[in-house]
C-alpha cells in the first residue's frame, strides 16, 4: 500500500511538471503571437486614416469601369454588366472618373486587429498548413508516378467554366455564326516568367492582350492567344487561372473597401464583418506575396505584388455583354438577378448601414466575392492542376497559382463567426437570403457577409 501511494505521488508530480512546461510553452507561443500582432498593427494599420477622412483612398465614390478606348469613362461601376436580367437595367450606383483601386488601406484599431489575429489569422494559418501538406502529397504522388495525368478533356472543361464564370468580365464579343462563339479579352495582361539569364530568376512583365474564345453551344474551349501567339493547352490553363487568382480577383477585394467601415458602430455585426474584410484584404495584399517568396521562389513574391499593383492600377474594363452570358451559366444568371432584390433590401434597411457604404461595393464584397471563390474551387481541382505540365518559363507561375488554390482559396475553419447570409443576423441579410433562396438555394447557401477567404 505504501509503495502504491509513493507511485501515485510520483505520478502526480510528473503530471504537474508536464502541465507546467506545457502551459509555459503555450504561453510563450501565445506571447510571441501577440507581440507579432501588435507589431504588425503598428507597421500597417496604426497610421491609416479612417474611411470617413478625406485622405482615405475610399472616402469618395467607388471607381468606375474603363471604357474600351480608355478615354471616355463608362457610367456604371459594376463588375457584372450594366443590365440586370429581368429588369430595365438602370445603373444602381454612379461612379467617379477614376478606375484605380487601393486594396489595402482601411484603418483598424489595435483591439480590432488583435481580435482578428486570433479569430481569423489562426484559422487562415491552419488552412495554409493543410494546403501545403496537400501540395507535398501531390509532389510525392507525381514522383512515384501515382498522380493521374491531366487529360485534355478535363483541362478544356476547366478552362471553359473558369472563363465563363470567373473571368466573365473579359467578354468582348459574341458571334452568332457557326455555333455561338464568345470572345474574351484581357488587356493589359500582367504576368511573370522564369528567366535564367536575368538577375532576378522571376521576371515581371506586362503583355498587351490575351484573347480567349469559347463555343457557348458546345460548352467547349476553342483557342487562347497571348499577343497574337496561340498558346498550348497547358499554358493557357495556367495563365487563365493566374488571371483569375492573381489579377482579376484582387479587384473585388479592393472594390469591397467602399462597402465596409470598421470605425462605424451603427451595426455591431456589420462592423465586425468590416474588420474581417479589412484584415483579409491586408493578408491577401501583404502576406500572400511573402508566402510565395518563402514557399515557391525567393524572387516570385515581388513579381506577384507587381502583378497585383498593375491590375489595381488599370481597374476593370467595361463589360456590358456579361448579361448575355447568363443563359449559358446558372451562376451568372443568379448573381445578375440577385442584384435587384439586394439593392431593394439595402435601400429598405439603409438606416442600419453606415452612410458611406456603397450598395454595389457591398454586393461585390459579399455575394460576388464568395461565389467567385466557390466557383474557382469547383472548376479548378487541385489534383488536376498539380498534374499540369506547362512550358518551362511558366513553372513558377504554375506553382504560385497552385499555392493559392491549396492554401488560401478554400473556406477557413472559423468557429463562432456567423459569416453566411443564411445565418440571418440582420433584417437585411434575412431579406437577401430569402430572395436568393427563391432563385437558387444551393447558391444562396454559399453567399457570405464579408471577405473571409
Amino acid at each position: 500500500m505504501q509503495s502504491f501511494g509513493r507511485q501515485l505521488r510520483v505520478s502526480g508530480s510528473t503530471m504537474n511538471t508536464l502541465l507546467f512546461w506545457s502551459l509555459l510553452l503555450v504561453g510563450g507561443m501565445w506571447a510571441s503571437w501577440f507581440a507579432w500582432a501588435v507589431q504588425t498593427w503598428r507597421r500597417h494599420f496604426s497610421t491609416r486614416p479612417s474611411r470617413s477622412e478625406a485622405s482615405s483612398p475610399s472616402s469618395g465614390r467607388p471607381p468606375t469601369v474603363r471604357s474600351p478606348s480608355m478615354q471616355k469613362p463608362a457610367g456604371c461601376p459594376v463588375l457584372l454588366g450594366q443590365e440586370a436580367v429581368g429588369s430595365k437595367g438602370s445603373c444602381p450606383v454612379s461612379g467617379t472618373q477614376t478606375f484605380m483601386m487601393d486594396m489595402n488601406h482601411v484603418h483598424l484599431t489595435l483591439w480590432q486587429y488583435l481580435w482578428a489575429a486570433h479569430c481569423i489569422a489562426l484559422p487562415a494559418f491552419a488552412l495554409v498548413v493543410s494546403g501545403w501538406c496537400q501540395m507535398q502529397l501531390a509532389r510525392l504522388l507525381s514522383f512515384c508516378g501515382l498522380l493521374p495525368e491531366a487529360s485534355e478533356e478535363k483541362v478544356r472543361r476547366m478552362i471553359y467554366h473558369l472563363v465563363l464564370e470567373n473571368l466573365c468580365t473579359g467578354v468582348a464579343h459574341i458571334e452568332d455564326t457557326e455555333g455561338r462563339v464568345a470572345t474574351f479579352a484581357y488587356s493589359p495582361f500582367p504576368m511573370y516568367v522564369d528567366c535564367d539569364d536575368c538577375d532576378s530568376k522571376v521576371r515581371f512583365e506586362v503583355r498587351k492582350r490575351m484573347v480567349v474564345k469559347l463555343n457557348l453551344d458546345t460548352e467547349d474551349f476553342l483557342t487562347a492567344e497571348l499577343d497574337g501567339e496561340t498558346l498550348a493547352l497547358m499554358d493557357a490553363a495556367v495563365l487563365l487561372t493566374h488571371c483569375e487568382s492573381n489579377v482579376n480577383h484582387g479587384k473585388m477585394h479592393a472594390y469591397a473597401n467602399w462597402g465596409i467601415d470598421p470605425a462605424d458602430s451603427t451595426s455591431p455585426y456589420l462592423q465586425k464583418m468590416s474588420v474581417v474584410t479589412a484584415c483579409y484584404n491586408h493578408y491577401g495584399f501583404t502576406n500572400f506575396p511573402r508566402m510565395v517568396s518563402k514557399m515557391v521562389h525567393k524572387d516570385a513574391g515581388a513579381a506577384v505584388e507587381a502583378v497585383l499593383l498593375e491590375s489595381l492600377r488599370t481597374g476593370v474594363a467595361e463589360h456590358r455583354l456579361v448579361a448575355k452570358l447568363a443563359e449559358h451559366s446558372r451562376l451568372l444568371k443568379f448573381m445578375i438577378q440577385l442584384r435587384v432584390p439586394f439593392r431593394q433590401a439595402f435601400n429598405h434597411c439603409r438606416a442600419d448601414f453606415p452612410a458611406n457604404y456603397s450598395c454595389e461595393a457591398h454586393y461585390l464584397g459579399t455575394v460576388v466575392h464568395s461565389l467567385d471563390h466557390w466557383a474557382f474551387c469547383q472548376h479548378v481541382d487541385p489534383w488536376l492542376f498539380s498534374a499540369l505540365t506547362p512550358s518551362k518559363h511558366l513553372r513558377t507561375l504554375h506553382r504560385t497559382v497552385l499555392l493559392a488554390r491549396c492554401c488560401v482559396v478554400d473556406d477557413i475553419p472559423t468557429l463562432g463567426l456567423e459569416k453566411y447570409f443564411r445565418d440571418g443576423r440582420t433584417e437585411f441579410h434575412r431579406m437577401v437570403y430569402q430572395a436568393a433562396k427563391g432563385l437558387n438555394e444551393s447558391f444562396a447557401d454559399q453567399i457570405q457577409t464579408c471577405i473571409v477567404k
